[in-house]
């Protein structure tokens, strides 16, 4: 066995997986196996030992169960049956269908887990991640994932639904959010020196005290630490220290800077990486909510609170958060334009589309000749451009009797590619919406990929005040244009001439 795992003394196996009476459609859900140090309680046995498994049905009038399960065993077990993705020897049932694309994440190594809670350190426990146990720390050794979803697409919506919320129950894993983990199967150790971390506020002097809560005949001298901070240039570096006592102090980062506490043990393992949340040097506390239209609720803080998270920025904040915007500005990723800027509007919008080699993808209701013109001609030269407008809209007949806003976009469209500028275009007339004018509200144009949102029309961008900035998720984007062409918009346009007529 490696020796990494020989802190641990026993393990256990909580696995999910759907169950068929015709075995046609018993695969593998989700498995986690969990090592367990010394001086650590197992989990309790799912259902209080009573039964030997949870069942439920994944549909009404439906044979399909999802089934879960928590076996409990020998470090050297569980870690065999986890590689060779074959439970049958704790009491699993035998040859559980598993995707064909799953591998190794990370595919050397080990890789800690990064908490997903941001809550003051000290008012509440925040647990590692919502895919692992309940535990206080933990990292995940390894993964094997699925790289092309097999085991999520097998099933319709209400079923994933229902297995969603079945694994939700029983073990906190949420794979509507995580859904990576459908299909997967992940070794996680807790950290075997910590159990756990403790804050003793903050002193006068500006530093965090923080107390390390080792386990039972372990201690925490000699392992080492370091601060890291987010910074909006990048991450900063930190000073790496060597732990003496059980209480460590540092500092209080920047409440604008992401802070992270990473501990090393003695032979250099990275066991911990803990986000570190701060509210203006103080940690705050309430037991007030109120609730929202939406049947949830929300904390109430003190109001010392509202006004320390409001705080006046001095001279060297406000020209570093002048540098930010100009940097966003630079990487592309942001731009404000006052109103009349709309040669600067023009000049960046038009840029960024030169950039498209391969396509260029334009969303834009109210897309007219002008806007075309504006931004469009002379600017794109690709392989292929797709533009999505109201079909209603480009049906009036703007300027000359007879001659619509389609007439106007195909003659300029069959001019790219006359001019070898564009090999091929497509004009869509989208319908549906408010009014019928079309599905979307706001503009958007995807660059090889890259997605951008614009705030106005491209017709007159600049006029008013409005903003332009990189989309961090483009594939919606593309999947939402390939649901238009397929049942809410018409082909208006090809590029080889005029399909209607």
């Amino acid at each position: 066995m490696n020796e990494i795992y020989q802190d641990y003394v026993s393990a256990e196996v909580t696995l999910f997986w759907t169950a068929d009476p015709d075995g046609q459609r018993s695969r593998l859900i989700f498995a986690v196996t969990e090592l367990v140090p010394k001086n650590q309680l197992p989990s309790e046995p799912l259902g209080g030992g009573k039964t030997p498994y949870w069942s439920r049905s994944v549909r009404s009038k439906s044979k399909l169960k999802v089934q879960c399960r928590r076996f409990f065993c020998t470090v050297e077990q569980a870690v065999t049956c986890f590689e060779q993705f074959d439970w049958t020897s704790l009491g699993a049932p035998a040859g559980l269908k598993k995707g064909k694309s799953l591998q190794r994440q990370p595919p050397r190594g080990y890789s800690v887990v990064l908490p997903q809670a941001h809550i003051p350190l000290g008012l509440e426990s925040p647990g590692l991640s919502m895919v692992l146990p309940n535990r206080s720390t933990s990292f995940r050794a390894y993964a094997f994932l699925e790289s092309e979803r097999e085991t999520e697409e097998v099933f319709s919506d209400g079923e994933r639904n229902a297995i969603q919320k079945f694994v939700g129950q029983c073990c906190g894993a949420d794979l509507s959010i995580y859904r990576e983990f459908w299909g997967a199967s992940i070794l996680c150790m807790q950290n075997p020196v910590i159990w756990n971390y403790k804050s003793f506020g903050i002193d006068e002097g500006g530093q965090l005290h923080l107390l390390l809560l080792p386990r039972d005949g372990k201690t925490v001298v000699g392992m080492r630490y370091m601060i890291q901070t987010q910074h909006p240039f990048g991450l900063s570096d930190g000073n790496m220290a060597e732990i003496s006592s059980e209480i460590i102090a540092f500092p209080v980062p920047s409440p604008e800077m992401e802070a992270r506490l990473y501990i090393w043990d003695k032979a250099g393992n990275l066991l911990e990486v803990r986000p570190l949340s701060f509210w203006r040097g103080a940690a705050y506390a309430t037991s007030q909510r109120r609730s929202l239209p939406d049947g949830k609720t929300v904390a109430v803080w003190p109001r010392k609170y509202y006004k320390a998270h409001r705080k006046e920025k001095n001279l060297l904040q406000q020209q570093e958060e002048l540098r930010m915007y100009q940097t966003l500005e630079k990487k592309k990723q942001f731009f404000y334009f006052k109103a009349g800027e709309i040669l600067r509007a023009r000049d960046i919008a038009g840029g960024l589309l030169a950039h498209a080699g391969l396509e260029v993808i334009i969303c834009d209701m109210y897309l007219d000749a002008a806007g075309f013109d504006e931004c469009i001609k002379g600017w794109v030269c690709c392989q292929t451009l797709t533009i999505f407008a109201s079909k209603k809209w480009l049906m009036h007949e703007p300027n000359k009797p007879g001659i619509t806003r389609v007439d106007e976009l195909r003659t300029r469209m069959k001019e790219l590619i006359d001019g070898k500028m564009v090999k091929s275009a497509f004009l869509y007339g989208v319908s549906g919406g408010q009014h019928d004018n079309g599905l979307a509200h706001d503009r958007f144009f995807v660059v090889d990929g890259t997605a951008y949102c614009v705030g106005s029309s491209l017709h007159g961008l600049g006029g008013r005040d409005t903003v332009l900035f990189r989309a961090p998720n483009p594939k919606v984007f593309l999947d939402r244009a390939a649901e238009w062409k397929s049942s809410h918009a018409d082909l208006l346009y090809d590029g080889e001439g005029d399909r209607n007529g």
